[in-house]
Parts: C-alpha cells; sequence; structure tokens
C-alpha cells in the first residue's frame, strides 16, 4: 500500500481496488507460456502463477465491498445476528485479514471506470485470469504418461511405505480391504490404474498449487452474489473440476489408499526451514502461526509493458506475504531449479520445485479438504446446468463418470473420496472442538459436498453408473446409528439438529442406507405419537373424561359421497390434535351408519379414499404429467375456490397418513417430491412434468446450434471468397456477385433464417390460459419480450423456462399443500430421502409381494398353525395369484395392496391367519373369509381344497362389499 503521503483518494481501500484493476490488466500477460518448454520456464511460469494468485487472494480479502459489490451490504446486515451460531464460512482458506472500507463519499472520487473494471474480476476479465491460473497451477485434464523408463517405474515403486510399516490412512470411512495394501506393499499399481503410487514430495507441491487456487476461488465466491457466476464460470470454462481431480485430488486419494503419508510433521518441518534458512514456497502468512515461519521478506514489480494497462492503472511494486515473495525470489535468483513430476512422468508439463515446504493453513485440513470442497461446489454448479445427455453421454461432462466410480477400483474414485470426507467432517470430528478457520472448513464441505452428493445420489437413481451401497458409509453398525439417533433427542422431544447424527441426516443422508433412515422415520413418529396420546390421555383424566378434544372417544360421521368436504369441515380445524386418535363412521348413500366399528381399519380406508378423491380431476386441485403421477396444479390457486385452504388441508391429511403409517397408493411426480425436503428443481427435473416440453428444449439448442454453426461456415466462405476475387482482379470485376458464389450466398441466408425462430424470452402463462386467456405471457427476465432467443443464449433459456415452469409457476399451490404436511411431519424427518425413497415411504414397496417373507413374519390364531393343511391350502392359493390378485388380498386383510416398506416384520399389528368356524363343522367351508383391516387379521373359514380356498378367496378380494360382507 502506498506512505499515508501518497495516499489516493478513498485511502487504502482504494489503492487495493487500483491495485486489483492492475491484476486483472497485466495478469494473463504474466502467465503467457514461453516459448521455451524445459523444466526451468515451467518452474518459473509456476512460480509466477503462484505468487499471482496469492497476491490476487489477499486482494480480493482486502477489497471494499462497497461501492463494487454493494448488494451484499444489505444481505450482510441483514443477516447479521440471525443465529449467532452460523458459520463463517468466508473465514475458510481466509489470510485473517480485515475487509476495508471506503470513507463516505470517497466513491465519487475514484478514478473513472475503476469500478466496472473491479467488477470485472468476477467477468470476462477476471474469468480469463483464473482459467490461466487454473491452466498452470492444475496442468492435468487427463491421465498423465506412465513413467518414461524402468528407472522411473522403480522409484516411484521405492516411494511405497514398507511391508511392515503401519499406512496412514486420512479420514477413511468405510475402512480399506487388505488388498489394496498388500497390493502397495509389493509395488504394484492398482487395477487399470492410469500411474504409479504419487511421491510425497511432489504431491507436496501439488497440494500448494491446489489450496492457492482453492482459496483464491472460495475468496471470489464470497463476494456478494458471484457465487454461481463464479462456480459455473470456472467448471465450464476451465474445466476445473476436471483439473483438479486429476492434478491433486486423485493423487492424494491414491497416496490414501497406498498408505502414503506425504503431509510433514508441523515440529519437524519448522526445524528444517529454519536450519535451511529459507521458506520455500508455502502458502500465504498466518495470524495463527500455522504455516512454516519465513526468515525474509520480499518485493516483485509487476510489468505494465506491451498496452496491458487500462483505466489510468499504474505499476506498482508491492509487498507480498512472506511465501509469494520466497517464490518470487527463487524465480528470480536461480530459475526454479529441478523439478518433480506428479506421477514420475519425464514431461516438462507440471513439473514442481523440489523446494516446497507447505502446510495446511488450518490443523484441521487433510491436504485435500479444502481444494475437495472447491471442487465439490464447481461441480454442483456444472451439473445442475448441464442436461442429462451431458452427464451420461459421450462427452460425460463435467468428470467422466469412470472416474466418478470404477468397479475396478472401487476406493479409488472421486465418489469414495467425498463419502471419506464427508464422513471424516460430519461424524468422525462431528462433536470435537474446531478453531474458526477449522469450523468453516467443515462447514464448507459439508455444505458443498453434501449438496453435491445429493445430486449424484439421485442421478444414480434416476440412471445407475455405480451401486447403491457405494454411497454408504460401512463404519458405523446400523444398530448403534439408531441407538445414538434416538438418544439425540432434545427436551423438547424434538431432535437435537447439533449432534452429529442429525448434521449427517442433515448434510449427507445418503450415507446412512435407506433402510436404516426409514427405520429412523418410524421410530421418529412412533416416539412422537405415544407422547402426544400420552398427553391426550392424562388431560382426559383430569377432566374427569370430559375431554374428547382428540376425538379419541366419539366418531366424526363421514358422508361417502362427500368425503372431501365432510372431512375438510370435521377435521381441518384440530390443528395439533390431529395428532391424537381419529375414528370414522361412514354414512351410506341412503344417510345410514355403515356396518363396522373403527378399530384403525375403518380410518385407513377413509385417508385413502379421501387423498384419492382430493387428489382427482374432479376438484382441480392436483394436475397430472404424462406418467400420471400427481402434482398441486398451479391453476387451483385462481380457479378453485378456498384452494389454499383445502390444498393445505390434504397435507395435513398426507402428513396424518404417514404419522399413523397408513400407506396409500398416490404416484407424486418426481419434481414435487423433491419439494418435500426443499430443494430447488432445476432443468433435469423438467421431464417428470412436462417431457415434451424438455425434449423441445434439446431439440431446439441443437438447432440453433447447428445454424450458428452453418451461418459461422457461410460466412467464413463468404469471405475467402472474396479475398479470391480481390486478387483475380478482371474476373471479380466481371462477377456481378463481386466474388462471392451465389451458393455461399443462399447458403448464408438459410442459416440466417434457421436462427430467427421467432423466440423470445417470454413463456406462456398456464394459469391465465385456465382463466380463458390461452395468449397471455410471463416474462422470463426483465425486458424478455425484446430478448431473441439465439445460440448464444439458448441454454439461459432453457434454464429459465425450466425454473418458471418447476419453481415459479407452481409454487403458492405446493407451498399450500406442504405448509399442512409439515404441521404433522416436520420437514427435517423427510429431508433425508430422496424422492424415489419418500414415495416410498408414502406408498410402500414398489415390488412383487415376497411369499417367503410374509410367512415368515405371519401369526396364527383360532386353532391354525404353520403346518396345518388349510394353511397349506391358503399359501398354495396366494401363490398362484396373479400379482394383481396378491395384491387385492393383501389391501382386504390390511386396506393397503403393496407390503410394508421394510418388511412384514415391521407391519403393526403383526399379520395374523384365524380359523373362523370349527373344522368339524359341516358348514363352515361355505362361509366367505372376511377380515378385520385394523387388526390386519384375515378370518379363514377350514377350507377342504386348494381349489376351494383359491375360489373362496377371489370371490370375497374382488366382491368389494366393505364391511357388510360375511
Amino acid at each position: 500500500l502506498p506512505p499515508p503521503e501518497a495516499a489516493l483518494p478513498g485511502g487504502d481501500g482504494a489503492a487495493v481496488a487500483v491495485l486489483l484493476a492492475n491484476l486483472l490488466a497485466v495478469g494473463p500477460q504474466l502467465l503467457q507460456p514461453a516459448a521455451d518448454k524445459s523444466v526451468t520456464a515451467a518452474t518459473s511460469l509456476r512460480a509466477v502463477a503462484l505468487s499471482t494468485a496469492r497476491v490476487l487472494h489477499a486482494v480480493v480479502s482486502l477489497l471494499p465491498l462497497s461501492p463494487f459489490f454493494p448488494e451484499a451490504l444489505v444481505g450482510a446486515g441483514a443477516g447479521a445476528g440471525d443465529d449467532e451460531d452460523e458459520v463463517d464460512e468466508a473465514a475458510c482458506g481466509s489470510l485473517g485479514l480485515t475487509r476495508l472500507t471506503l470513507p463516505p463519499g470517497a466513491a465519487a472520487q475514484l478514478p473513472a471506470g475503476l469500478v466496472e473494471q473491479v467488477q470485472g474480476v468476477t467477468g470476462a476479465a477476471g474469468r480469463q485470469l483464473i482459467n490461466q491460473l487454473v491452466s498452470v497451477l492444475l496442468p492435468y485434464k487427463a491421465p498423465p504418461a506412465a513413467p518414461s523408463s524402468p528407472v522411473a517405474a522403480a522409484s516411484a515403486a521405492a516411494m511405497l511405505p514398507a511391508a511392515s510399516g503401519a499406512p496412514v490412512l486420512l479420514g477413511t470411512s468405510p475402512p480399506f480391504s487388505t488388498s489394496w495394501m498388500l497390493s502397495a506393499q509389493h509395488g504394484q499399481q492398482l487395477p487399470h490404474s492410469s500411474s504409479a503410487p504419487p511421491s510425497a514430495s511432489a504431491l507436496l507441491e501439488a497440494a500448494e498449487a491446489a489450496h492457492a487456487v482453492s482459496e483464491l476461488v472460495w475468496q471470489l465466491t464470497q463476494l456478494p452474489g458471484q457465487q454461481q457466476r463464479v462456480m459455473l464460470g470456472l467448471a465450464v470454462s476451465a474445466d476445473f473440476v476436471e483439473r483438479m481431480w486429476w492434478s491433486f485430488l486423485r493423487p492424494a486419494r491414491l497416496a490414501e489408499l497406498y498408505g502414503i503419508a506425504w503431509l510433514p510433521d508441523l515440529a519437524a518441518a519448522a526445524a528444517g526451514i529454519t536450519s535451511a534458512g529459507g521458506c520455500g514456497g508455502g502458502g500465504g502468512g498466518s495470524p495463527s502461526g500455522t504455516f512454516a515461519p519465513c526468515s525474509r521478506t520480499g518485493s516483485y514489480t509487476f510489468p505494465t509493458s506491451g498496452g496491458g494497462s487500462t483505466g489510468g492503472a499504474t505499476p506498482m511494486e508491492i509487498e507480498l506475504p512472506p511465501a509469494a515473495a520466497g517464490a518470487a525470489g527463487a524465480t528470480a535468483a536461480d530459475g526454479g531449479g529441478e523439478g518433480t513430476a506428479l506421477y514420475g512422468s519425464g514431461s516438462a508439463v507440471g513439473v514442481i520445485s523440489n523446494a516446497c515446504v507447505w502446510r495446511p493453513r488450518v490443523a484441521e485440513e487433510l491436504g485435500w479438504l479444502l481444494p475437495l470442497a472447491v471442487c465439490c461446489s464447481a461441480f454442483s454448479a456444472h451439473i445442475s446446468t448441464a442436461t442429462l445427455e451431458e452427464f451420461y453421454g459421450g462427452a460425460q461432462r463435467p468428470l467422466a463418470l469412470q472416474q466418478l466410480y470404477d468397479s475396478g477400483e472401487t476406493e479409488a474414485g472421486f465418489l469414495s473420496m467425498l463419502r471419506d470426507g464427508l464422513w471424516h467432517v460430519l461424524w468422525s470430528e462431528g462433536e470435537n472442538y474446531h478453531s474458526p478457520a477449522g469450523e468453516a472448513l467443515y462447514a464448507v464441505l459439508a455444505r458443498t459436498g453434501g449438496q453435491l452428493y445429493g445430486i449424484l445420489y439421485e442421478r444414480n437413481c434416476r440412471r445407475q453408473f455405480c451401486p447403491t451401497e457405494a454411497f454408504h458409509a460401512s463404519a458405523l453398525a446400523p444398530e448403534r446409528f439408531l441407538t445414538e439417533a434416538a438418544t439425540s433427542r432434545s427436551n423438547a422431544g424434538r431432535e437435537d439438529g447439533s449432534s452429529r447424527v442429525w448434521q449427517v441426516l442433515h448434510h449427507a443422508p445418503y450415507l446412512v442406507p435407506f433402510a436404516d433412515r426409514a427405520r429412523l422415520f418410524q421410530m421418529m413418529v412412533a416416539k412422537d405419537r405415544e407422547e402426544h396420546r400420552a398427553q391426550e390421555d392424562v388431560r382426559a383424566l383430569e377432566s374427569g373424561g370430559l375431554w374428547d378434544g382428540g376425538l379419541g372417544h366419539r366418531f366424526v360421521p363421514i358422508r361417502r359421497d362427500q368425503l372431501l368436504f365432510d372431512g375438510f369441515d370435521r377435521l381441518n380445524a384440530l390443528g395439533e390434535r390431529l395428532r391424537g386418535r381419529v375414528r370414522i363412521s361412514f354414512i351410506d348413500a341412503h344417510g345410514v351408519p355403515e356396518a363396522g366399528v373403527d378399530g384403525g381399519g375403518l380410518f385407513k380406508d377413509f385417508m385413502e379414499e379421501l387423498m384419492r378423491a382430493g387428489m382427482s380431476a374432479q376438484y382441480g386441485l392436483f394436475a397430472a404429467n404424462t406418467a400420471h403421477q400427481l402434482y398441486p396444479n398451479p391453476a387451483a390457486m385462481r380457479v378453485v375456490e378456498d384452494a389454499p385452504r383445502l390444498l393445505a388441508f390434504l397435507g395435513r391429511m398426507l402428513g396424518k397418513a404417514m404419522y399413523e403409517g397408513v400407506l396409500l397408493e398416490l404416484p407424486l411426480a418426481g419434481f414435487f417430491l423433491k419439494k418435500f425436503r426443499g430443494a430447488h428443481c432445476d432443468l433435469n427435473d423438467l421431464p417428470t412434468l412436462d417431457p415434451d416440453l424438455y425434449r423441445s428444449l434439446l431439440l431446439l439448442r441443437e438447432h440453433l446450434q447447428q445454424a450458428a454453426a452453418a451461418a459461422a461456415a457461410a460466412a467464413g466462405s463468404t469471405a475467402a471468397a472474396a479475398g479470391m476475387g480481390s486478387s483475380a482482379g478482371s474476373s471479380a470485376a466481371a462477377s456481378p456477385a463481386g466474388g462471392t458464389p451465389e451458393g455461399s450466398r443462399h447458403g448464408g441466408g438459410e442459416a440466417a433464417a434457421a436462427l430467427d425462430l421467432g423466440l423470445t424470452f417470454v413463456v406462456a402463462d398456464d394459469v391465465a390460459a385456465a382463466l380463458g386467456d390461452p395468449g397471455a405471457e410471463v416474462e422470463l427476465k426483465p425486458g424478455g419480450r425484446n430478448i431473441p432467443v439465439t445460440a448464444d443464449n439458448v441454454r439461459e433459456y432453457m434454464h429459465r423456462v425450466a425454473h418458471y415452469k418447476l419453481n415459479i409457476s407452481p409454487r403458492p399451490a405446493a407451498s399450500a399443500f406442504l405448509s399442512g404436511f409439515y404441521e404433522l411431519i416436520p420437514r427435517a424427518w423427510v429431508s433425508m430421502f430422496s424422492g424415489e425413497e419418500l414415495q416410498a415411504l408414502i406408498s410402500g414397496a414398489d415390488s412383487s409381494l415376497d411369499l417367503g417373507d410374509m410367512r415368515a413374519h405371519v401369526e396364527y390364531a383360532g386353532g391354525y398353525h404353520d403346518d396345518h393343511p388349510v394353511i397349506h391350502c391358503f399359501w398354495e392359493a396366494l401363490a398362484s395369484f396373479s400379482p394383481e390378485q396378491q395384491g387385492k388380498l393383501l389391501k382386504f386383510v390390511t386396506s393397503c395392496s403393496r407390503a410394508p416398506l421394510l418388511g412384514f416384520r415391521y407391519l403393526e399389528p403383526r399379520l395374523c391367519i384365524q380359523m373362523s368356524g370349527a373344522m368339524l363343522d359341516p358348514s363352515a367351508p361355505n362361509r366367505l373369509p372376511t377380515a378385520s383391516t385394523c387388526m390386519n387379521l384375515l378370518k379363514l373359514p377350514p377350507y377342504r381344497t386348494s381349489q376351494q380356498m383359491r375360489d373362496k378367496l377371489l370371490y370375497a378380494i374382488n366382491a368389494a362389499a366393505g364391511f357388510d360382507l360375511s
């Protein structure tokens, strides 16, 4: 910074802004690769890139937010104090510097154009500089070359730990198999591995570069409103995910698998540096003292030759952090010296200095957590804006599926590394004390890594690229997990969100198998139900039996032909009391109460019929996609009278069904299921709403891109023909087209016509169309009616259309429904399930009936037992039924045609078959079977033959006579 007497208007804050403008102007020139491809040149360029990244990191950390990024001042002020325990993510990778501010009135005195130049740090200028830094510091985009000679291969094998040494595995979960370690100890490569094991020294230097980039990128994302912009540009234009994986994360993962301890001992490293008298290329100085101490500082002048200066920015000599000065000094003094290739390759690309003594900035860092966290953020930004075809197809961006998970190297992929990192920060270290910077690091990885983990899990559910078990952490026995979850409840009866169990379930629930999460959900619901009903009984006793607020001792009359409105009138106002017992008395079309006393079975029947009626097209509250999956109708809020309250009531009753363990056969649309956990829907969810629109958008993009390519080719051929014509002289003059071939002009016209489809950034208003105005449109962005859709902005158009259709248009109706649902089932209880899993919780297992499981967990009464002849006939008859008939029998007995989610072992009460009549009664076989659905009880007469058993069962389950059948 300049001395006080030479201070710029605005003080130090203005000086930092000017310095940032200088960096954006001259940085790309500094990072131009030299014509000399030698090791010395590569090392020199790397040193300059490290210095540039560190200085840029410091400058961005000090940069005043106003007037350059003023919108965050409001956001930061509004959010301050809302949650005193909230972790400051800006502390992750921070230098510990205090952000500067401009004094009042200083913004008006800043040099002309400075604000726009500084804002360019997240725009085109900054993107160019960051892309260059990434390409230099993360040089690999593909598998590096194999060792160039037997000597190199032998050197790589020599880097492995001795067979007798205990391997050092960092943050591993689940434990690695011994076969990995045996192969490592014998110097063998992993199956299909593209490289020899990395050396510790090479890994240390790769970590230095990866952390320099990651710290800079993360500080850029902390600028208000810039995170998505920075991450998306980084992922798409710089191939950041691929470069980070191949240049550092994959070598670090292999080092873990081979048991290579590459992080230096802090005390030993510090002593070594002191005795050597140098500082190498470590990270910037830290107030916490976790970095190696340096014995000297230095300065580095950024030249502005070549006309690269913009907006009056002048050359400025700055004092670098000690580590950066060391790197710059080494470059100036000796050109770098010899280097070590990361994989033992002889290539000059990626060769790095042996002098590195880098260490993590915080003690909690394992060496790869911050790069992994930043990589996850970029990965999520890319994958949420790319199509399914780009993820699964030939390009497989941003990372090949085989690198996510390889069946030949199951523990060497990105997915396994992310799983272990999440388990480490959420569980292994979840309840330990951490420094503020370490806490911020863990919070960032939990959020960004957990978000990506969920996206990958849902993609895998849609179309598998790995076994589901690859997502599960097996380091903890399920029973222990459930026990710890059950004991982490607060005094208020709700879950303690700060415990490590609930941190896992909040950030990365898919570390836990679905069956265990489903059991936990059932445990939580059962516990809450017991507590509420115990309180209900106490209030009833205290009132002398007169209190009937929970409706547990009287019946609610419901007319079968008025299910929705009778249910709404009698149950909607109960509020919290809906958690109590509800008993139903059906009234038939003649006004007469139906036979049967509700012990639970009538209520289950009522719930199923109510939800089926409420979601039918008759009332217009719900709509269906082409797969007949349901979602709240966006038009209902303006078409249906009292729609918000009716939708909230239906949501409340779905919550009541799940609260009581009643399975409902309600197929819900995938994008709507995603909203239950508060997730944002993107383009790839559009097929679950309108698959035809999704395909049309893909075809539109393909058409515009092809037309743009054709137009560019036509323009090129026209320019070439014009050049040939001018050199031909009189021949060109004789041509009426001025030397332009007619075919070129015709082709260019066709391409231009193909590009002009008359589309703008508007979309049809479905709600207005339902009200009789089919021509109504909604702008997708301000001024969208005047913005044509072109090849350059077609991706933005696609995502804005999807955002409107999936998030904006259905928001009022979906929010009304979910507000009622959350009254009985808190969002935290369902946010740990994917859409497919939540559908299974609502509707049960979508599979054929498992007769073996059913028979293993059935009980008998009235004289029946498993070896009874009548029981043998029953199972023979049931085995002969079609899947549809088996479902009807299950519905006849339990009121639901689907098997219990976790099997018949968890059906409450247990399925029971009871003898109806006596074996010696000759009239008993003439009776029909009956059932008590509230008890899951089948009353089965003693039929003599399997055929008789089959006929009687089929008649009963198809008669649909309800409680009047006997």
